[in-house]
């Protein structure tokens, strides 16, 4: 973060004041976020301390500077800079005293504006997607995504421009601040290798994802169930109603991609490509990706020279 924008932040925390939180306490909205608004910050003084407590907002943690440590739920957790953590309104948050160099800020957030948002992530499944979602409905998530984004510059840019439009610019449209959220959870969406989930079904079904994107040649349902500690049908189950699809549909549109790519960026035969991606049976990896891709391999090769 650029020093001058920290130099601003550490002289607004010597200004700001905050209601004392009681534990166990639900913190509103209305409390911080000005009428008409969707979004609001605050920063966490790292001589202080904040009870555990919840919230009818969502809200975002991005690290400035230093380390910062938080007891989310019962699980004690530490950013580093550039880190962001997003928690549900469910999640229990206590925030205690920090190293005197670490500055958070702290995003309140209204969830309605995340209908916006969802609709330009698209439909395709993804651990965020799906946390948003269900802040805006009556299942309220009770945990936290933790994003190990810190050194992405995008991130950086994006986050560093939101808190200088509520600084600047507190009472101006909010347009603005929505369209930089947008930009900046686009972004995230693709960050799982840097992600780390609070919920357990969730983070499952991750690193079932994980496995099968290193592992698409050879995945096997049992095995994977077997190295993630889970019952082999409720894992099947679990991936099929995150998903939408299943296992096996996982597995095969990885290796399809997969071969895909090696027809447009290698000379390999068809053959030994279908090898490779996991197809013994040449005859039905030509049927499959012809379904798939609705052309032959040849002709995919061959349209993408």
């Amino acid at each position: 973060m650029e020093q001058e924008l920290t130099n601003r932040l550490w002289a607004l925390l010597q200004s700001q004041k905050l209601q004392p939180v009681l534990r166990g306490h639900m913190v509103s909205a209305d409390t911080y976020i000005p009428e008409g608004r969707r979004i609001a910050m605050l920063l966490h003084n790292p001589t202080g301390r904040v009870e555990a407590h919840t919230r009818d907002y969502v809200e975002l943690l991005y690290q400035c500077a230093g380390r910062g440590v938080y007891q989310a739920n019962d699980r004690t957790l530490e950013l580093n800079p550039g880190d962001l953590m997003l928690l549900g309104q469910n999640t229990l948050l206590t925030l205690p005293e920090q190293e005197r160099n670490a500055l958070t800020v702290r995003f309140l957030i209204k969830p309605d504006l995340f209908g916006a948002v969802l609709i330009h992530l698209g439909t395709e499944e993804s651990p965020l997607r799906e946390f948003l979602l269900r802040c805006m409905s009556q299942e309220t998530p009770y945990g936290y995504l933790h994003f190990r984004v810190g050194g992405m510059q995008v991130v950086e840019n994006l986050v560093e421009n939101l808190i200088l439009h509520l600084l600047d610019r507190p009472d101006s449209r909010q347009a603005i601040p929505m369209y930089t959220t947008l930009l900046l959870f686009m972004n995230l969406v693709e960050q799982t290798d840097k992600l780390t989930i609070g919920i357990r079904e969730q983070m499952t079904v991750l690193r079932a994802l994980q496995y099968i994107e290193v592992n698409y040649a050879n995945a096997n349902l049992t095995l994977m169930a077997q190295g993630l500690h889970s019952d082999v049908s409720w894992l099947s189950r679990e991936i099929r109603r995150r998903t939408g699809r299943t296992f096996t549909e996982l597995v095969q549109e990885r290796r399809l991609n997969q071969a895909a790519w090696l027809l447009c960026n290698t000379r390999q035969k068809v053959s030994d490509i279908a090898l490779a991606v996991g197809y013994e049976n040449i005859s039905y990896f030509h049927r499959i990706f012809a379904k798939h891709f609705g052309c032959t391999p040849k002709d995919y090769r061959d349209s993408h020279k």
